[in-house]
């Protein structure tokens, strides 16, 4: 059973409207958690002792050469499957397309249910504010990694007809049904390694964005074995090992061994 109405779940394919200043400021006021720089962007601020990092939407084409470096760092690369190698700069345009029409669809919602005469509550399917920042001494904002959720691809689920079945089901669920199962993605540029930044964004997008704004309650991780600095920040954040795929990654000329995939799991506890 979902938790919202059919007229709901129709609205998140309805074209986006134009994020003016005017449509967006009316978040802040909404959801006090998120800021609005003075030239207009949406951000939303980590708590201290990181609040210097802040999550804000894409920055297109500023972004592009950011990405294509940081998914060239070995230190990166070889802990992420799927994501092409070299990754080359019409990779990372076209990743920004899909991202750029992602936040404009999503905040374009928010902003509209905020303004609503329905007092309808904001839910939302996407984390339009992936993008990982750091203020820098002038003020500019430095790109430093990315996080997002989508619904689960149900990896570890043989044969590959049940996969699918479960993936259909998952994916057919409305905005807002908390028995969607999430699947996490994040990477944090190698500089920034070993500041406990990546644990203090994880746990924002759960508890600040996620829980209240999409219903979350299940979030799933998959990590390539023998990532055990990744493990740990997840570790730390409550979500537990419930199984392991032997093998199975592809080398993609990342890595000179094969390797399986440690699948965690996080369950939102409301006490």
């Amino acid at each position: 059973m979902t938790t919202t109405t059919e007229a709901e779940c129709m609205l998140s394919t309805t074209s986006p409207a134009t994020l003016s200043s005017d449509s967006l400021a009316i978040l802040p006021q909404t959801l006090t958690f998120l800021r609005l720089s003075p030239s207009g962007a949406l951000y939303l601020p980590l708590p201290t002792p990181h609040s210097h990092i802040i999550l804000t939407g894409p920055d297109s084409p500023s972004d592009t050469t950011n990405i294509v470096k940081a998914f060239n760092d070995p230190l990166i690369y070889r802990w992420t499957v799927g994501t092409p190698f070299p990754y080359l700069l019409e990779h990372a345009q076209d990743t920004l397309k899909k991202t750029v029409k992602t936040y404009e669809t999503t905040v374009a919602r928010m902003c509209k249910l905020a303004s609503g005469d329905q007092e309808e509550e904001i839910k939302v399917d996407q984390t339009p504010l992936r993008f990982i920042r750091e203020i820098q001494l002038d003020g500019s904002w430095l790109f430093i990694g990315d996080i997002g959720l989508l619904r689960d691809s149900f990896l570890e689920v043989l044969p590959l007809e049940e996969r699918a079945k479960l993936v259909e089901a998952n994916n057919a669920r409305c905005i807002g049904d908390p028995e969607i199962v999430w699947m996490i993605g994040d990477y944090l540029t190698s500089s920034h390694h070993g500041q406990g930044i990546m644990t203090s964004v994880i746990r924002t997008v759960l508890y600040t964005w996620a829980v209240p704004l999409m219903n979350c309650r299940t979030v799933r991780a998959y990590i390539i074995t023998e990532n055990w600095g990744s493990k740990r920040v997840f570790e730390k954040l409550g979500f537990t090992l419930t199984s392991t795929i032997e093998g199975g990654v592809p080398l993609q000329g990342k890595r000179e061994k094969e390797h399986g995939t440690w699948v965690m799991e996080w369950k939102y506890n409301s006490i």
